[in-house]
Formats: C-alpha cells, structure tokens, sequence
C-alpha cells in the first residue's frame, strides 16, 4: 500500500501481484494484511472484487471464532440512549430504552479517563435527570454499559 501511496503510477511486478492475489484469497480472520491485500487490488485493478470468505477451518482455531456470536447477542437494534442537552451547564437528561434489557450503567468521564460518576439505568426504558454542576467547562464522555459490554460512548461538552 505504501508503493501505491507515493506513486499512484507504481507498477507492480507479475511476482508482486501474485504475491498480492495469494493473500487477498486467505481467509480475513488470518489478519489486517488479508484485507490491506484486497484493497490494493480493487484500487489496481478499478473494480470491486467479491471474495468468498469460506475459512470455518480458520476461524475455529482463531481467538475471534466466537465473536460473530457475541457480537449478535450484544447488539440490539432497539437499544436507545439519549442525552440532552448536549452542551449543558452540568445538568442534563438521558432517555433510554434498553429493549430486551433490564439494567445498564451509565458511566461519567473525564479527558484523562478518570471516572467521575456512575448512573444505574433500570427498567427497560425511563429517564434519569443528572446533575453533576461542580464538574468545569470541558469535554466529557459517557459510556453505557449493558450487562457489563460497553455499547455506547459518547463526547459531552459541559459550558457554563
């Protein structure tokens, strides 16, 4: 990629592009390379390709065997948050709907990555008033937490 990068007029060798094709044709789990191959190719070449990642045999032995299912288990499109306003003087509302869920946390922090408060969010759904007015003017984060596996983070700005 990096060839490419500084010269868009590069030409690869025949040894180069089958090089490129053999790891283009692996199976993705294998590695960002896999993909960086693929990309290199589709911008050569001026067309998309279509790989069939067909790799089970790869994947079971991978650490990332499972993930397809963890990632579906955790996310569920009915899932809500919002909070407003957004800036704010320290005092703001979150709305949620956690769909087939019944608790998430709410958790506060500063740039540096300090917590600084933590906010049950039970029910399904509901709204919670927050009123953190000693925090200054700055960036904030918020991150939601369902089941313990993090599914949201977010900036807030606090103005006063």
């Amino acid at each position: 990629m990096l060839k490419l990068n500084i010269n868009c007029n590069y030409l690869y060798s025949n040894t180069e592009l089958q090089d490129l094709r053999s790891m283009a044709n692996e199976c993705v789990v294998k590695g960002w390379y896999v993909t960086q191959s693929r990309n290199i190719l589709n911008a050569i070449s001026g067309y998309l390709r279509d790989y069939a990642d067909n790799c089970e045999n790869t994947k079971v032995s991978s650490r990332m065997a499972n993930e397809t299912k963890i990632l579906a288990t955790v996310i569920d499109p009915k899932r809500s948050f919002t909070l407003f306003p957004n800036p704010n003087n320290g005092n703001m509302t979150m709305i949620y709907d956690l769909g087939k869920d019944t608790k998430a946390n709410m958790n506060l922090y500063d740039v540096t990555g300090k917590l600084i408060n933590t906010y049950d969010l039970q029910n399904t759904n509901g709204a919670i008033e927050i009123n953190e007015a000693q925090l200054h003017n700055g960036i904030y984060f918020y991150c939601i937490l369902v089941n313990g596996i993090m599914i949201n983070t977010n900036k807030l700005i606090i103005i006063k």
